[in-house]
């Protein structure tokens, strides 16, 4: 008995710790701190910005810069739109002339594109050199492709922010009462995803974005004499809008006549999508969803947290019935 008993516990132990692993293999990823200050300074010098990812066109990043013991602000903060996974910044990389000029957009040397929203550059009013904050400064993300040259003529450089590829953002700061008189920081920026996202709980199918739907109408007739007509009308609709109704099948009988009618119509208007009926067009899952399942990383994150809390609710119950029998 004390066996088959220690089997049932290692049993239900092992199916927590699997369920505790789901849920934390499904909790999204925390935002990618930035890196700096380089060069390294006397005194700690810290940028802190927020948000930094799941960004969309025009978001609002709200970013700042503290400094400690005698290590002060002077002069301007810059930031600077660039192009992602670089480092080692200095004044001839960070600004916008000579060969090396060639890492961060240049606004008025756009030729292509844009980036929807987005600023390139922000300029923060002079430090005099008293301030150990910056207090709240603000830079806006945006996605697309733009193409540049730059002062003294150097391109055509692109850079592309989107879901896919990420963008940094690059602070310049001006110091004073340090071994460093300029320090730069980097913070990565991530994009939210775009397409099509769909969360499939029981029959019940929501979906945002393009859908594509067909609607198939049969009719056929049958007479006494053996006469049989069938006539098959197929209307095939792709439209973007928020609506979808399936209408199940009807049939009617009237006398020696036989009529069947089997209708399926689904209409599609900009928002959210709710397929009412037995089944739902499978869709093909899009960034922030996950393969197979289709639901996204949040939705799979509290289901496996669900089953953890009835898990451990079933092991307190069976500890207080062990205690009643013992």
């Amino acid at each position: 008995m004390m066996a088959t008993r220690k089997v049932r516990l290692s049993g239900i132990f092992a199916a927590l710790a699997a369920i505790g692993a789901v849920a934390v293999q499904f909790t999204p990823s925390a935002a990618v701190a930035p890196t700096g200050p380089s060069p390294a300074t006397t005194n700690a010098v810290t940028l802190s910005a927020s948000p930094v990812d799941n960004l969309s066109n025009g978001s609002t990043i709200t970013y700042q810069v503290s400094t400690t013991g005698s290590t002060r602000l002077l002069g301007t903060i810059t930031a600077h739109l660039c192009t992602h996974g670089l480092s080692g910044y200095g004044t001839s990389n960070f600004g916008y002339s000579g060969a090396q000029g060639t890492r961060c957009v240049y606004q008025p040397g756009i030729f292509t594109g844009g980036l929807t929203g987005a600023d390139y550059e922000k300029v923060s009013l002079p430090y005099d050199g008293t301030a150990t904050t910056s207090g709240a400064l603000t830079f806006h993300a945006g996605t697309g492709t733009v193409g540049w040259g730059n002062v003294t003529g150097q391109g055509p450089m692109t850079l592309q922010c989107d879901a896919t590829h990420a963008c940094d953002l690059v602070v310049q700061v001006n110091l004073s009462g340090d071994s460093v008189a300029t320090t730069y920081f980097v913070q990565t920026l991530g994009f939210a995803g775009s397409g099509t996202t769909t969360t499939t709980v029981g029959a019940s199918t929501t979906s945002t974005a393009s859908t594509t739907t067909s609607t198939s109408t049969t009719t056929s007739t049958t007479t006494p004499p053996a006469t049989s007509t069938s006539t098959t009308t197929a209307t095939s609709t792709s439209t973007t809008a928020p609506i979808s109704t399936t209408v199940p099948a009807s049939s009617t009988t009237v006398g020696s006549d036989t009529s069947s009618t089997s209708t399926s119509t689904t209409t599609t208007l900009p928002g959210t999508v709710t397929t009412l009926g037995s089944s739902a067009p499978p869709g093909d899952p899009g960034s922030g969803s996950l393969p197979f399942t289709g639901g996204s990383e949040r939705d799979i994150a509290s289901a496996g947290l669900l089953l953890l809390a009835l898990g451990l609710l079933a092991l307190g119950q069976y500890y207080r019935r062990y205690e009643t029998w013992h």
